[in-house]
């Protein structure tokens, strides 16, 4: 299915890669998500031409509440479901070869294989490292944080330690078990997809396969109230998923280890700036990395991931861009920049 909002540059080279699949039996539902712009217009003429494809229209409620609406609209016969930003593409294959992979995987609930960068023209750039970054899984073992085996599957401890399942393209998952932990979360503005993800392993792993199935498109700008919301909504993750009764014992002990260990790798990665900086003599570069590590030390009090807090992003990401000698930005709280300007883009939670 895919969820659109204010997509008219690029609905119809993503409608037309899932139109084009060498698997034809698909059912797709595209969501207009009250759109100010000709989206719905273009999906509608594909529409017209592929009995396979509907066309949704709602009111604005975010990528959540869309993708929710389109999995309540698909076919009850659909058992697996794939989840394409209106931005993106998939490869001809990508159906055929996430099915014909994730039958061989009972166990699983899911399945992903991995996507290459394009540019805003469809242009594929820095090649090698989107896949390079969906392979980097790790678990924690102690207060480390070690790599996993490319081959592994990829459980509810990776997805706690590294959201890695991205794009939604690249992931075929089950529609059941989507809908035994309720969908998506409508509350949260990013991460909603590893949130899901995150949720679902409860019940079973990710299984991995070494192919492409999507391009990647970038095109945002403003990347610094990006990487500001991407932090508060990894807290807001990170604590949802920490404090959630849905844990098992070892679960819950899990995330939490999870969140210690990388609280410590940050600190100890801080530090050695530090001690580069001085032997530098930038000591005030040595100054701004010593009150990042003192920041986020500070957090290791608690036993678990802490209430995200929008004053403490700022704080923190004014903190590391001074010591990465960055300049300073606006503090605008940006948690109320994104509830007045609702977007379905999800460009913005890469891990």
């Amino acid at each position: 299915m895919v969820a659109a909002y204010n997509a008219a540059d690029w609905i119809t080279e993503t409608l037309e890669s899932i139109s084009s699949q060498s698997r034809p039996d698909l059912s797709c539902v595209v969501v207009d998500d009250g759109s100010l712009d000709d989206t719905a217009a273009i999906a509608d003429t594909l529409v017209q031409r592929d009995p396979r494809f509907r066309l949704v229209r709602r009111r604005n409620g975010g990528v959540s509440a869309a993708r929710n609406t389109g999995l309540a609209e698909l076919d009850h016969t659909c058992e697996l479901v794939c989840f394409v930003d209106s931005d993106d593409v998939l490869v001809p294959s990508a159906l055929e070869v996430l099915c014909d992979a994730l039958a061989q995987r009972p166990d699983a609930v899911g399945l992903s294989g991995w996507a290459e960068y394009m540019d805003a023209d469809g242009t594929p750039i820095r090649v090698g490292e989107h896949r390079r970054k969906q392979q980097e899984r790790f678990m924690v073992k102690g207060f480390r944080v070690l790599p996993l085996p490319f081959d592994a599957d990829t459980t509810f401890a990776a997805l706690v330690a590294r959201g890695t399942l991205w794009p939604p393209a690249t992931v075929l998952v089950r529609r059941r078990v989507v809908a035994e932990v309720g969908g998506f979360d409508e509350s949260l503005r990013t991460q909603e997809d590893w949130d899901l993800f995150i949720r679902m392993s409860r019940h079973g792993p990710f299984a991995v396969i070494d192919r492409q199935v999507a391009w990647y498109r970038i095109h945002d700008s403003g990347l610094t109230r990006a990487y500001r919301s991407n932090l508060f909504y990894q807290d807001v993750v990170r604590r949802k998923t920490w404090r959630s009764p849905g844990n098992s014992p070892a679960q819950r002990r899990v995330v939490g280890a999870t969140w210690r260990a990388q609280q410590v790798d940050v600190v100890r990665g801080r530090m050695r700036q530090v001690l580069s900086a001085i032997r530098s003599r930038e000591l005030s570069r040595a100054a701004w990395s010593l009150g990042v590590a003192v920041v986020i030390a500070a957090r290791l009090v608690r036993s678990g991931p802490q209430r995200p807090s929008a004053r403490s992003i700022h704080f923190r990401t004014a903190l590391e861009w001074r010591a990465d000698g960055q300049p300073l930005v606006a503090k605008e709280p940006f948690e109320d920049d994104m509830a007045n300007s609702p977007s379905l883009s999800t460009k913005d939670h890469a891990p």
